[in-house]
């Protein structure tokens, strides 16, 4: 019998009475391993580095000892026990042995694999437990093997430095901004090659979305997306900033009007209400037309207003708003804004109304649905270039 197969039968006869067992140490006898200790995991003394809190504690000085010894004659290996007494009784579950939920070379591979395809740690358990059900793994387990993974790929580089490596390795157009004072990095900006060519054939409508809490730093992520003249749409670059000023929107905007040429600015820029990025967007494209995201809009609304209608009534007000979006010239607009209001006069939402128009109807309606339709009649249109 092996070493290997000797571990086998000893940790699948401890499972089957609610132990485990483990490898404690091993020794080399003419270079190579000839005695090996296994124990219970509950063997030994707990010590313990926390300082603010106790933490609990899994070894109580279980004296079961077993010693696997090789002969080295016949190259097998005998197993002698030390001592066959617990001091505690068998466990019920073995969920919380972490080392029952180790991972065997198969599973760690479709970790590696699916962690290549830029899967999320939750989806690769979920697919973990579906191939190879009998595992006994929870999601922390994951989460560990993902991290460990990519921690390998960075070989030792720090994120930065490890995002700046991929994007020279692929061939990214990427610019980077630092601290004066620090000379730590800030903000990175970075563009696939082929969105600078659909850029500069699309370069008509931008529209600008930055998220927050999307990584482990809390730093916002700005992404910014074109649209070709079929409706489709197609990513431009991509930005991590420090802050959420006019400042540091004013850099990445000035980064992607550098990949233009002078006579192809964008005629439209559609953005939710941030109003640094509506200020940078005013200085660095002046000339160009900027709309609010309905979406944008329409959740804030489901937000604040829902909860003053019942489902009937909800629906109704919805169906309003959307014809008052979709106006297409002033008349109609100031049509569907009247018969909106009318309608919640009528059941008592004027309270309603009164957020709606202060927060979205009254400060931007030209820049939500008037500048559409007088200024940007001609998308689509051929662009030409200014000689």
């Amino acid at each position: 019998m092996s070493l290997t197969d000797l571990k086998n039968w000893v940790q699948e006869t401890g499972k089957e009475y609610g132990y485990v067992i483990v490898t404690r140490r091993s020794k080399n006898i003419g270079g190579t391993t000839g005695m090996v200790w296994l124990v219970c995991d509950r063997s030994g003394e707990h010590r313990s580095k926390a300082t603010v809190r106790k933490a609990g504690r899994k070894k109580i000085g279980c004296p079961f000892s077993l010693l696997a010894i090789r002969d080295v004659t016949n190259d097998t290996w005998e197993l002698k026990v030390d001592c066959a007494n617990h001091n505690h009784e068998p466990t019920t579950s073995l969920l919380g042995h972490a080392f029952l939920r180790r991972f065997t070379k198969a599973e760690y591979k479709l970790v590696e694999q699916l962690t290549a395809q830029n899967m999320e740690p939750r989806i690769i358990f979920q697919t973990l437990r579906k191939q190879f059900p009998d595992s006994l793994h929870v999601k922390k387990d994951v989460q560990n093997a993902v991290q460990k993974i990519r921690a390998t790929i960075m070989d030792g580089k720090n994120p930065i430095q490890a995002l700046e490596s991929l994007l020279h390795d692929r061939r990214f157009i990427y610019d980077t901004r630092q601290d004066p004072k620090t000379d730590v990095v800030t903000e990175i900006f970075f563009v696939h090659p082929y969105s600078i060519t659909m850029w500069r054939a699309f370069p008509h409508v931008m529209l600008i979305d930055a998220t927050y809490k999307t990584n482990l730093y809390n730093m916002p992520f700005v992404q910014v997306v074109g649209m070709t003249s079929t409706g489709k749409s197609f990513c431009i670059a991509h930005a991590v900033i420090c802050k959420e000023r006019r400042g540091n929107y004013v850099w990445v905007l000035e980064r992607i009007k550098s990949i233009l040429h002078e006579c192809m600015m964008p005629r439209v820029i559609v953005t939710d209400r941030e109003l640094a990025l509506i200020n940078a967007c005013s200085k660095v494209f002046p000339n160009t037309t900027r709309l609010l995201c309905h979406f944008h809009i329409q959740q804030n609304i489901a937000r604040q207003c829902k909860k003053g209608f019942d489902k009937e009534d909800w629906g109704k007000f919805m169906w309003y708003w959307q014809r008052l979006c979709e106006s297409s010239s002033v008349p109609m607009y100031k049509y569907n804004l009247e018969k909106m209001y009318n309608r919640l006069v009528v059941t008592n939402r004027e309270s309603v109304y009164d957020y709606v128009y202060e927060n979205w109807l009254k400060d931007y309606k030209e820049m939500f649905v008037y500048a559409w339709t007088d200024k940007c009649r001609n998308f689509g249109q051929p662009h030409h270039q200014q000689s």
